[in-house]
């Protein structure tokens, strides 16, 4: 029967005593397998009701309910053709509406009854003794045959007159298969009865749950189409309808149907279709201005239903040059402020993706957001929260690595934990100038150079720049005895980050030790001997206090700042 579990079929000649057995069949049986399709419920195992997304329940109305004789009421107390809703559920990409009546609970084993079962035994084609002892006339008819009938019908457009019904006919002399048909109203107080068949709009009969009918035990095909033709108008989103549900016995003269009411429901309701999701993911972040960034965009669907026409559009910032795009299925177009692509279908549990090249142009922060939306309007997404996704990409200045020399005079052999000197060159070129390296930014291992020497060491024509460091310098104590390497970090005027490293032989000294102090007189005449071989003219202060030092610039300083350097190197390598 139709509840929520589905139709089974029986094969064969239907005795009312020697009862054929319920044959398990696939999971849908089409209307050309045989000529005509009897329903029963599944006496064997019933199905869950479904719940969430795909699925609009049209539960707690009023239900007139089958009047069972006073004599056998304490024998029955739920019939076979009691109802207590309707399951609906459309397909907006097959243009299939699926269909279920559900049914109470039986009051026996905790199952729903089964469909046509009159007398509540559990079994459709078998009547009870203790009924029959009563009734001997009580008929319980298999698979509902005779006039036994279930059915829904629906007002497509809620003026209060139903349209169309579809389910069994319980006419004696019609088939017993599944019937689309206008619907003819006899008594307004009481379901409507078949009229004129609609050929063509019958879908199938489902004998087990799945996924992609749950709940379910018919569909109607074309609906668009066959509202079209009852209605003369186009059926839309927002169409408000009404449902009812109706179970006819013919168990016995005394036994009247059970008839669910009609209930309201807006046809965007039974349209859920598919939860899209979109994210993003930015590689790499950071990324240098003038890099190659890739955003990856992945869309799944989430079900329950496939959707036909998923759209994603992006907004990439001004501050970007984008390279290429590419989709793994669809087609992208660039759009002022971006780009879009219409993807097509992705199956429910289904996923597609979009791959962006770019190259960030300016430093700084960057953000991008995509939205993933459905092209067609008869699918609603049952989850709008997770349709947006953003990044923020930090975009950094360029990054240069020019060679450097540490202590090039003692093999690169440099002596930390004590006061000493640990000379750094940086050599100009026609494509690197020394000058504008901004001396606050520069560290060599983390530690802050004490003074610089500028000149033309090679005799290329371009200045080169040598940091000083006091090996004394706490941050030294970083680095690893023996080889390893150091970092020489700094920026220039342009924003352009220094990242060299070199390899060096650190010979540790333990501080407090004989040798932690390095001899004044020793270091003033090796900083005066740099300063000379720069220019003769050249002070000490203008080594110590450069700011920045360009030879036969920097005036002669007095005594007194001769004197004041001399004290603060007594200071820095004490």
């Amino acid at each position: 029967m139709f509840s929520d579990r589905f139709f089974s079929s029986r094969i064969g000649n239907p005795r009312r005593n020697g009862r054929s057995r319920v044959i398990a069949r696939t999971e849908w049986l089409e209307r050309r397998d045989v000529p005509a399709i009897v329903f029963s419920g599944n006496v064997v195992s019933d199905f869950p009701v479904a719940t969430g997304p795909g699925v609009k329940f049209l539960t707690g109305g009023q239900v007139d309910q089958s009047i069972v004789p006073p004599d056998l009421q304490s024998l029955i107390t739920t019939t076979g053709f009691d109802l207590e809703g309707i399951a609906l559920s459309y397909d907006p990409v097959g243009d299939v509406l699926y269909v279920g009546i559900l049914q109470p609970v039986n009051g026996i084993d905790g199952r729903r009854v089964i469909a046509g079962d009159a007398d509540n035994n559990l079994n459709s084609a078998t009547e009870s003794p203790a009924v029959l002892s009563i009734d001997p006339l009580f008929t319980d008819f298999p698979d509902l045959l005779s006039t036994e009938g279930m059915g829904v019908y629906f007002d497509l457009n809620a003026d209060g007159t139903p349209d169309i019904i579809a389910g069994i006919n319980d006419s004696p002399f019609g088939t017993k298969d599944l019937q689309v048909a206008r619907a003819i109203v006899v008594n307004p107080a009481s379901r409507p009865a078949f009229g004129a068949e609609l050929p063509g709009f019958e879908g199938n009969v489902y004998l087990m749950n799945s996924a992609d009918h749950p709940a379910m035990e018919f569909s109607i095909r074309d609906f668009r189409q066959l509202y079209a033709q009852v209605m003369g108008v186009p059926l839309t989103t927002t169409q408000a309808m009404t449902a009812g549900a109706f179970g006819s016995p013919s168990a016995s003269t005394r036994m009247s149907e059970s008839h669910y009411l009609p209930q309201a429901f807006n046809w965007l309701e039974v349209s859920p279709a598919a939860d899209l999701a979109i994210t993003k993911i930015d590689n790499p972040d950071p990324v240098e201005v003038g890099g190659t960034l890739v955003y990856t965009i992945i869309v799944n669907n989430l079900g329950p239903f496939d959707n036909d026409a998923v759209n994603v559009s992006d907004t990439l910032p001004g501050n970007l040059n984008v390279i290429s795009i590419y989709s793994s299925q669809g087609t992208v177009f660039s759009t002022p402020q971006g780009f879009s692509a219409s993807l097509g279908r992705v199956a429910a549990g289904g996923s597609a993706s979009i791959t962006v090249v770019v190259q960030p142009t300016a430093v700084g922060r960057i953000v991008n957001s995509a939205t993933v939306t459905s092209g067609n309007p008869w699918i609603r997404d049952t989850n709008l929260t997770n349709n947006s996704t953003q990044t923020s990409t930090l975009v950094t200045p360029p990054e240069i690595c020019p060679p450097i020399l540490v202590n090039p005079h003692e093999n690169g052999v440099i002596e930390t934990g004590k006061s000493s000197l640990i000379r750094t060159y940086l050599f100009g070129s026609a494509t690197f100038d020394v000058m504008s390296i901004e001396k606050s930014t520069v560290t060599v291992a983390g530690a802050k150079p004490v003074g610089e020497i500028v000149r033309d060491i090679n005799r290329d024509g371009y200045l080169d720049r040598t940091f000083i460091f006091n090996g004394a310098d706490s941050s030294f104590a970083s680095l690893t005895s023996g080889w390893t390497n150091v970092l020489f970090a700094g920026m220039m005027t342009d924003g352009t980050r220094i990242h060299s490293q070199a390899m060096v032989l650190n010979k540790r000294s333990a501080p407090g030790s004989a040798n932690s102090k390095l001899n004044l007189t020793k270091l003033t005449n090796l900083l005066k001997k740099e300063a000379n071989l720069t220019n003769p003219k050249l002070k000490l202060t203008d080594v110590l206090y450069p700011g920045v030092v360009i030879p036969g610039i920097n005036a002669p300083a007095p005594k007194a700042k001769v004197n004041a350097a001399v004290r603060s190197l007594r200071t820095r390598f004490r």
